[in-house]
């Protein structure tokens, strides 16, 4: 019982920082979409060279400040902006499976980035 508890309010820690996370992940998303004039910004340059790398610093370090499990920054920012593409995408929906496994492939690199700052942080505590 005790076990289960500890667990309830680890979790209850981590949604502040996940819900931050998918802030900063339909924040880029508007603002690339914004300045590239795009309604998909992943097929602008501006994602790629500002956003992205914005997003692999963001989920970096909120796994290294808030000690999230490895998966959980990175997923969340990047679940965001899928939600977000869904909700506006003009229904092509031959379209969806390519979209969907393109966003895995973006999540990736971005849960990486959240298990290399777990890690440190782990690493760290020590």
């Amino acid at each position: 019982m005790a076990n289960k508890m500890i667990a309830t309010q680890q979790d209850r820690k981590q949604w502040p920082w996940m819900a931050l996370g998918a802030i900063i992940g339909i924040t880029v998303w508007s603002v690339v979409s914004l300045v590239a004039n795009n309604p998909d910004p992943t097929g602008s340059r501006t994602y790629w060279i500002f956003g992205y790398p914005t997003l692999l610093v963001a989920s970096f370090g909120i796994a290294l400040y808030a000690r999230l499990n490895t998966w959980t920054a990175g997923l969340t920012m990047i679940a965001a902006q899928l939600i977000v593409t869904l909700l506006f995408s003009k229904g092509d929906s031959t379209q969806l499976i390519f979209g969907l496994m393109a966003y895995v492939l973006y999540a990736l690199p971005l849960v990486l980035a959240s298990w290399l700052g777990f890690w440190i942080s782990t690493k760290r505590s020590k």
